[in-house]
């Protein structure tokens, strides 16, 4: 997989791609998200920080995903680095994979309790 697409994490520290629908809402979100890359809506937008999207446009939606992640001038956003060991064993990581698990892991444990702006996550799991 070079890509994942999810659902939700509004206020988890992920790029994202806004979906507005004028039946829903007329009021984005995320106006104001540092990770928004987008927004796809069937209402006209104008915005100079992020493209407005025709959301039946499927290809120019893929398109900004496809020229943000896996184009020549994909942003390197955070600094995250993340490191995978499996049995003792070093796991080398593409650079896409080491900043999806390090921003995953991020997003996830920022929304809990007692977890204000993590710097440094160490996860471990044992069994089977």
């Amino acid at each position: 997989m070079d890509i994942i697409i999810t659902e939700g994490y509004k206020k988890a520290a992920y790029p994202k791609i806004e979906v507005i629908r004028r039946a829903k809402s007329a009021k984005p979100i995320c106006r104001k998200d540092k990770n928004l890359m987008g927004i796809a809506s069937d209402i006209k937008f104008k915005r100079k920080d992020v493209p407005c999207i025709n959301i039946n446009d499927s290809k120019a939606v893929a398109n900004l995903i496809e020229n943000r992640f896996l184009g020549k001038t994909a942003p390197s956003g955070r600094n995250n680095k993340a490191e995978l060991t499996v049995n003792g064993k070093r796991i080398n990581l593409k650079p896409f994979i080491e900043k999806l698990l390090a921003e995953a892991i991020t997003g996830l444990v920022s929304g809990l309790k007692g977890c204000n702006n993590p710097r440094n996550i160490e996860v471990k799991i044992q069994g089977r």
